[in-house]
């Protein structure tokens, strides 16, 4: 299941999926639950990119919306993959020679760059910041920034579920990818200060190297 995805989320989205699109009242029929519920898990949905939302106008009388699952929400019904994830690590961390590793390793990180940097267009390391924890959370991580103005403390970007339990869980080395990925994004140091997999409860990255407003 897709990080952050609750029972309830994933029954919505099958449900929608079943249907192709449907609006509040159908969702809410097909679930037997409230319009007003339907309503609020569809918001979120929205927000994180796995739902799209289209307005529907028919004669004169009042315009509705109908919903549809995203390439994202999709994605998120498309079964296990950390499991996929977790034999793909191994094999690339198993090869002996140490170019060769080096090479793949330094594509996937540069992919990564990719897929999360394009988001990321804004000039100030506030916004960056942000803008990094909105594709992060587009993506099923539960993410929070904070740190900046508040008694002179670093910039905190906090991930309060790991995007890559299976394998951090096996291999750390996944969690100084994940650092090199935000430190590129950011254009400045980044530090691992926290980790979900040794002693914190969550994955803190902070912002060590210079940085504008």
């Amino acid at each position: 299941m897709r990080p952050g995805l609750s029972e309830s989320d994933r029954t919505v989205l099958d449900c929608l999926h079943r249907l192709v699109k449907a609006s509040v009242p159908e969702l809410s029929e097909s679930l037997g639950v409230t319009p007003s519920a339907v309503r609020q898990k569809l918001a979120r949905m929205e927000a994180a990119g796995l739902v799209s939302k289209e307005t529907i106008r028919e004669g004169r009388g009042r315009p509705h919306h109908e919903f549809r699952l995203t390439d994202n929400g999709l994605d998120s019904l498309g079964g296990n993959y950390r499991e996929l994830a977790l034999l793909l690590w191994r094999e690339v961390t198993a090869i002996e020679d140490e170019a060769i590793r080096s090479r793949i390793l330094d594509r996937l990180r540069e992919a990564m760059v990719h897929e999360l940097g394009r988001a990321v267009t804004a000039q100030s390391m506030p916004e960056r910041m942000r803008q990094l924890s909105t594709a992060l959370e587009a993506r099923g991580v539960d993410v929070d920034v904070h740190g900046f103005g508040e008694g002179g403390t670093l910039p905190i970007l906090t991930e309060y579920n790991c995007p890559f339990h299976a394998v951090a869980s096996e291999d750390s080395s996944i969690c100084d990818l994940e650092q090199a990925v935000f430190a590129e994004i950011l254009g400045t140091d980044v530090e691992l200060t926290s980790c979900c997999q040794k002693e914190g409860s969550c994955c803190e990255f902070t912002v060590t190297g210079s940085f504008g407003s």
